[in-house]
């Protein structure tokens, strides 16, 4: 299932309603994975996520028989990267670690890593882009990147993609619900009903 969502996502079609969270991890990994080979290929990608380049981009990868690294420095799952290991396959091998602050990941990880997918618990700052080596993208999973020093990645040429429709229908889903509760006071009710002011009442 994790592949044919993958491959939709690639194609840049859209999700189906009801879009899951293990079908948002695949977005992830396919944005970046997709990104990486537009790199090889010499194109910039263009898809559905957004993608600012900042500066020039660092020289292409040499091709190599290497895996490429992916580090996932403060993952929100609690799995060891089930969803990304089945899309990615065996081309990549993924680090995941859970943390709030970049010193407690080994500096060796983050100057290997090829690719970075962040959340929002680590700040991506001047003095952590400065050891990203051998990183040539860097996706946020999800909409605000207001955490990352998208000029420090400019300057080494990282391109920094986020998910611009990560909450599309979340959104428009929380607006419907305050209008409604705006105009009928739906709380309000619900909370009398519940306190047995309803039944209490004369009318």
């Amino acid at each position: 299932a994790a592949r044919e969502v993958a491959a939709v996502l690639l194609r840049g079609d859209q999700l189906a309603d009801g879009q899951t969270q293990a079908a948002r991890r695949v977005l992830h990994v396919a944005e970046a994975l997709g990104c990486l080979r537009k790199r090889r290929q010499r194109r910039i990608w263009g898809g559905r996520a957004g993608c600012a380049w900042y500066g020039l981009p660092r020289p292409l990868m040499e091709k190599t028989d290497q895996p490429m690294l992916l580090l996932m420095p403060d993952a929100l799952f609690e799995d060891d990267a089930e969803i990304e290991r089945e899309v990615l396959g065996g081309a990549t091998d993924i680090l995941v670690h859970r943390e709030l602050v970049a010193h407690r990941i080994a500096d060796g990880d983050w100057r290997r890593a090829d690719a970075l997918i962040v959340y929002y618990g680590v700040p991506i700052d001047g003095a952590l882009i400065e050891r990203l080596d051998s990183c040539r993208i860097l996706v946020r999973a999800g909409v605000g990147y207001d955490h990352i020093d998208i000029g420090a990645c400019g300057a080494r040429g990282i391109p920094v993609c986020n998910i611009p429709t990560y909450g599309t229908a979340s959104v428009a889903q929380h607006a419907f619900a305050l209008i409604l509760e705006l105009t009928i006071n739906a709380k309000l009710h619900s909370d009398a009903a519940r306190a047995g002011e309803w039944s209490a009442s004369k009318d």
